[in-house]
């Protein structure tokens, strides 16, 4: 039986601050973008309200940038059993046998080399 991975959601660890303030980096943001983190997401990493998160996206650096999606994982390999296929080692060495019958058939004037002393 196939099975495959339907959905796969990015792991959020919450950023814990000590501090009144929170320092969030523009640098970690677009990380989590990459990482295919949406608004809500980094919005619960961070601890930031929606107030917050637009002013965090009002950032030129930031400021229509959307996540990645996340890259599903494929857990399968699909194998083509009903069309038929034809060995390709025969198919090889019938090629092989044509060019020699056509090379010793008909010898070009290109593979004939003289020697001139």
């Amino acid at each position: 039986m196939i099975e495959a991975q339907s959905n796969v959601e990015p792991q959020v660890e919450v950023v814990e601050q000590t501090s009144e303030k929170k320092v969030v980096t523009i640098s970690g943001v677009l990380e989590d973008l990459s990482n295919g983190l949406g608004r809500p997401l980094i919005a619960k990493k961070y601890g930031l309200n929606t107030d917050e998160m637009k002013v965090l996206f009002e950032n030129p650096n930031l400021k229509g940038k959307r996540p990645k999606r996340a890259t599903k994982k494929i857990t399968f390999v699909l194998v083509d059993d009903v069309t038929p296929q034809a060995d390709e080692s025969e198919q090889t060495i019938s090629q092989v046998e044509d060019n020699v019958s056509e090379n010793a058939d008909g010898e070009s004037s290109d593979n004939i080399f003289e020697l001139n002393d």
